[in-house]
């Protein structure tokens, strides 16, 4: 992420880059959320009958990411499961946000994250058509893997077994405690990340 692809940085003039896309930075604590987005045993849950996360074999691998705006907590999200769509075959992952237009930008990140690698890469794990033929709502790879943008709406989740989710904004998404439970029996891991504000994403992570 930082040494064979780049960003979009739409505040790249005023903060004194020479172009718009730059590598991830080489701040500290992403290497703290690259590595907290490794699944680990510990943080497997399961929803018990009172609608509770326990500890369990079975069910998904959760991550809950309380950030604050421009630390490229999304991107380093996109990041993660990106890499995961390019390097394994037959994957599918979704990107969940309030709207079906901002699921979209967030497949534009991963669409940005794969034009920009080195080229020899690009060689490696080809997408399935050109980038440009691509719907703004999917990405897709050679290798049978993909990516998919959906709204909040906790039924899209239904027609979906993916091997992960990521909801981006939580706390600003409607219906988050639906999304979540609905995910929670479909998904093998799923990633909540969202700012600060008061929200059913709040008051489950305070309980």
């Amino acid at each position: 992420m930082r040494n064979a692809t780049r960003t979009f940085n739409p505040q790249w003039l005023k903060q004194g880059y020479d172009g718009p896309y730059q590598p991830f930075p080489d701040h500290e604590y992403l290497d703290y959320l690259f590595d907290f987005l490794r699944p680990k045993k510990a943080m497997r849950f399961e929803w018990n009958r009172n609608n509770v996360p326990n500890d369990s074999e079975r069910g998904s691998w959760l991550r809950i990411v309380e950030k604050s705006r421009t630390m490229l907590g999304t991107w380093g999200c996109v990041a993660h499961f990106t890499h995961a769509a390019i390097t394994l075959p037959g994957q599918e992952f979704i990107f969940q946000s309030q709207t079906q237009d901002k699921a979209e930008e967030l497949i534009g990140y991963a669409k940005i994250l794969w034009d920009n690698q080195e080229p020899w890469l690009k060689a490696e794990f080809p997408l399935d058509r050109k980038l440009a033929e691509l719907p703004k709502d999917l990405v897709r790879w050679a290798n049978g893997s993909r990516i998919v943008g959906i709204p909040n709406d906790p039924e899209k989740i239904r027609s979906y077994h993916p091997t992960g989710l990521l909801m981006d904004e939580a706390a600003f998404m409607e219906e988050f405690r639906r999304n979540l439970e609905t995910a929670m029996h479909a998904c093998q891991f799923i990633v909540a990340l969202s700012s600060a504000g008061p929200s059913e994403f709040g008051d489950w992570v305070n309980s």
